[in-house]
């Protein structure tokens, strides 16, 4: 099974969406707060800093010209650009990991979506599992 990380390809509307209503809890320092909710509630589409609650991980999406998709740049981070903590290990792997054990889900992004429980959409499935 290929396991895709492009993080815009898995991201539909609804998770974009949810993306604007995160917990301050989730970042680091304030700084990075107000830029995520800045670049969101301005909907700059040219550059923006993702957090996807899915897998806990933080991306900077960067286009030089925002009409044309081949000069996109996602660049996962591991320490804060603001203030420099460490991130919190993302969890990418054991999303698919946990999936396909616990529930012989495959391929979650494509053929199997439907198969995904409603939890693994959010970032309930890891706070539940205390990871």
């Amino acid at each position: 099974m290929k396991r895709s990380k492009n993080l815009l390809t898995l991201m539909d509307a609804s998770t974009i969406n949810r993306c604007n209503k995160i917990s301050t809890s989730d970042f680091c320092c304030d700084k990075m707060n107000k830029e995520h909710k800045e670049l969101r509630n301005e909907n700059l589409i040219d550059h923006s800093i993702i957090y996807n609650q899915r897998w806990r991980s933080f991306t900077i999406y960067y286009n030089e010209e925002a009409e044309q998709r081949d000069r996109e740049m996602l660049t996962d981070i591991l320490w804060c650009p603001w203030c420099g903590t460490k991130l919190r290990k993302e969890l990418s792997d054991q999303w698919y990991d946990i999936l396909e054990k616990e529930y012989g889900i495959c391929d979650p992004i494509v053929d199997d979506r439907k198969k995904v429980p409603a939890e693994f959409w959010t970032d309930e499935w890891w706070k539940k599992r205390g990871l």
